[in-house]
């Protein structure tokens, strides 16, 4: 079993991670850019897109396996929410595949609890996971609608967004359960000052998924982490303000 992926570009290596419920057909208006001055390597997360589902299930132990099978062995690496998760907690597995990392709506922890207050409930994540089987189309469509903000492209961001939601196909609603499952489990909290890797926060103000007191957090915690807050945005900045993210993450890149 091989994930699918998408190659293209000459330059440094940079791999983009898409979040829960979407494919790498997300990152396509940001890889534009991108595609100017990096080797990009785009992949379907298992379950979604092009990619089969994981014979053994999706952890992110199963998944940092499969996805390091089809990327290069060293890459600076784009994780977007939960490939945001994906790409520390492979930071911390191989300290060398990642010369540097950008986050974007990132966090070390996306269900709330008693001490961790900057995420979404455990019940909204749940009524997600319930909501997936009586009716997936319904809860991507707006789990999409929930990540806009409130610049003035969002509405035409999701019109388009919907369209490109299943254009390869439906996704795997059990690998799409257990990824809800790996965001409710997953905190990174006590992990963050091993992660000697630079790394850019790009983040909404307007995040109501992973609000951007999680990424002031994770800007204190990460070693070497600086935060690039987008006012008006929400969950999906690449989308809504995609020059502005181009902008910082050339800069950075080439630093």
């Amino acid at each position: 079993m091989s994930l699918y992926i998408e190659q293209t570009g000459a330059g440094p290596d940079l791999v983009l991670i898409h979040g829960w419920g979407a494919h790498g057909g997300i990152w396509s208006d940001l890889a534009a850019e991108l595609v100017k001055d990096f080797r990009l390597t785009i992949i379907d997360l298992p379950g979604l897109g092009r990619s089969p589902a994981l014979d053994n299930g999706f952890t992110l132990e199963n998944a940092i396996t499969a996805i390091k099978a089809v990327t290069p062995d060293t890459a600076i690496w784009v994780g977007w929410s939960l490939g945001a998760l994906i790409t520390m907690a492979l930071a911390l597995n191989d300290k060398d595949r990642v010369k540097k990392m950008i986050l974007i709506g990132g966090s070390p922890c996306f269900a709330k609890n008693e001490n961790w207050p900057f995420a979404t409930s455990a019940e909204v994540l749940n009524g997600f996971g319930n909501m997936l089987k009586t009716d997936y189309r319904k809860t991507l469509t707006r789990f999409l609608s929930l990540q806009m903000g409130d610049s003035s492209s969002a509405r035409q961001v999701l019109r388009t967004q919907r369209l490109l939601l299943f254009k390869h196909g439906e996704p795997d609603i059990g690998a799409l359960a257990e990824m809800l499952t790996v965001l409710k489990q997953t905190d990174l909290r006590e992990s963050l000052n091993q992660l000697q890797v630079p790394a850019l926060l790009i983040h909404g103000d307007r995040d109501t998924l992973a609000p951007v007191t999680a990424a002031n957090y994770l800007e204190q915690h990460l070693p070497q982490a600086r935060l690039f807050a987008i006012k008006g945005a929400g969950h999906v900045p690449f989308l809504t303000h995609t020059k502005m993210c181009t902008q910082a993450i050339n800069e950075f890149c080439n630093e």
